[in-house]
């Protein structure tokens, strides 16, 4: 491949100036050299005692020394990289500041001598002046376009890998059509064909079964298996590692697995099996010894959901802390405008974990508007058909509130909640209470009943279950005189909630409600819930 290359460079020569010999320029030891790239300054060892002036243009090359194969002598040739202006020349060095093209393909050690139109003879060390041939054969090579365009092409290639140098050729014989060139560079694509294809492709890696739980309970034996195919359907890998983290920690733990055969097993430590679960990822070291991903990664790993035994206490460590928000909207009357409430709340949870299991701080805004219900029909009849004119009544509530959870067992508690806040008539309080039957973090049933001075009443039945792994869910039944203290009417809400990661689940509300068969209406809701 590199006498190819070396021919097109003669030929390319020759094409230039027929006249001219061929000569391998020597690069002598004096020669001035690039010293120092510092930024977009370059230093060259030419200044005003070889007779070099600021303003004066200098040319870039680069010596190229191979050994033919078969042969003893080395040969060598110069290529010129561009050409620099001195924007600063001192007494033995000069400062240029190339173009950024050029700049990024000079190196230290690259040659320099004074372009063509300048004194040879004052070149660094009074080196000889080249031959009237050679002259006009470098003076030439730079100005011909076809000898520009080769020599970046051969810059390019040297820094592609084999198998793509010969596409590379291919694309600038495409362009550049040369008798002269054309039979050395197919030469050398066919040389660069035969090296690609001699060189063997990695075997394929055998695809195994996994197997792993998707949840378990604290303190069970977790193990994780891998069942490798006949060897005929790819290679083992050399080695392969189960990545594993609890749900709370950053850092992945690394476990070998063991080889048994066509079965891989991995079994996880004790301390793995810890509510509320795990995190993992399994990474295998194929034949040729590169790493990759076989089941998940690190960025986006499996999970594993590990459950409390029946009975037990919850752990004092995790999720003690949460911060949730709740929007909620009602209509009562298909849209109208007569009879509606929306509601926000922002709030803070700690878990003492004592007679008072929890905290609660929060606060919260309650807008809405309404009549009574017989005061809306009669408007409705006395419109006969036309627009309705309600005489609708507004509700609002700026507030503070907290909560205590009093937890007499751990299936068993209850929970008081006072408010304090400004309503249309001014200061207002509220109270409500609730008693929970279940696990907390598990299935319950909640029956709640509260008051709100200007609002109105609400009584709540909820079942909340968390049985399908990811999604918890909720459904509940409300009775309520809300936004305005008048009619009672009832609201039946389901929710879903989806664990986006081990710390934040967004839920979503939808509900529908009535006063009478003929004022219904519906309802939505959002919830972000972030615990730690």
């Amino acid at each position: 491949m590199l006498l190819a290359i070396l021919m097109t460079s003669a030929v390319l020569g020759a094409s230039v100036t027929p006249a001219a010999p061929a000569a391998s320029p020597a690069t002598g030891t004096d020669a001035a050299a690039v010293l120092r790239i510092d930024g977009p300054d370059v230093y060259v060892d030419l200044g005003r005692a070889a007779g070099i002036h600021a303003g004066d243009h200098v040319r870039v090359l680069r010596a190229v020394r191979v050994v033919r194969a078969g042969g003893r002598e080395p040969l060598v040739d110069r290529f010129v990289l561009g050409e620099l202006e001195l924007v600063e020349v001192g007494q033995v060095l000069a400062r240029a500041r190339p173009d950024p093209q050029l700049a990024r393909r000079l190196r230290i050690g690259d040659l320099v001598e004074p372009s063509p139109g300048l004194d040879a003879t004052a070149a660094k060390g009074g080196a000889t002046p080249a031959s009237p041939a050679t002259s006009a054969q470098e003076c030439a090579r730079p100005g011909d376009p076809q000898a520009l365009a080769f020599r970046e092409a051969w810059v390019k290639a040297q820094a592609l890998p084999t198998e793509l140098r010969a596409t590379h050729w291919e694309a600038y014989l495409a362009s550049n059509r040369d008798a002269e060139l054309d039979e050395p560079l197919r030469r050398e694509i066919a040389e660069l064909r035969g090296a690609a294809a001699a060189t063997p492709a990695p075997p394929p890696l055998a695809q195994p079964a996994l197997a792993a739980p998707a949840r378990a309970f604290e303190g069970d034996p977790l193990e994780v298996v891998l069942t490798f195919p006949e060897p005929a359907h790819g290679d083992h890998p050399r080695a392969a590692v189960l990545n594993w983290r609890a749900a709370n920690d950053a850092l992945y733990r690394p476990v070998a697995f063991s080889a048994e055969g066509p079965t891989w097993r991995a079994r996880l430590p004790t301390e793995a099996a810890q509510a509320p679960g795990l995190d993992y990822w399994v990474g295998v070291v194929d034949a040729s010894g590169a790493e990759r991903a076989l089941a998940g990664s690190g960025a986006d790993p499996r999970r594993l959901a590990v459950r409390m035994l029946p009975g037990q206490p919850p752990d004092p460590r995790s999720d003690r802390s949460e911060v949730e928000t709740r929007t909620d909207f009602a209509d009562w009357n298909k849209f109208k405008g007569n009879d509606f409430y929306y509601s926000a709340e922002t709030d803070y949870l700690y878990r003492v974990q004592g007679l008072v299991h929890s905290i609660k701080l929060g606060m919260g805004v309650y807008q809405g508007v309404g009549e009574s219900l017989k005061q809306a029909i009669e408007d409705e009849h006395a419109a006969a058909g036309g627009d309705v004119h309600y005489r609708t009544r507004p509700a609002g509530y700026d507030y503070v509130f907290t909560d205590l959870d009093l937890r007499a067992s751990e299936t068993l508690g209850f929970v008081v909640r006072g408010l304090a806040g400004v309503n249309r008539d001014g200061f207002g309080a509220g109270v409500e209470g609730k008693i929970r039957i279940g696990r907390e973090p598990g299935t319950h049933l909640v029956v709640g009943s509260g008051f709100t001075a200007g609002i109105g009443n609400r009584n709540e039945l909820t079942l909340a279950w968390d049985q399908v792994r990811g999604w918890p869910m909720a459904a509940s039944v409300i009775v309520t005189n809300e936004p305005v203290h008048e009619d009672y009417g009832v609201r039946f809400v389901y929710q879903v909630g989806r664990s986006v990661t081990s710390w934040l689940d967004l839920s979503l509300r939808a509900g529908y409600q009535l006063r009478d068969i003929n004022h219904t209406g519906f309802g939505l809701g959002l919830a972000t819930n972030f615990h730690w």
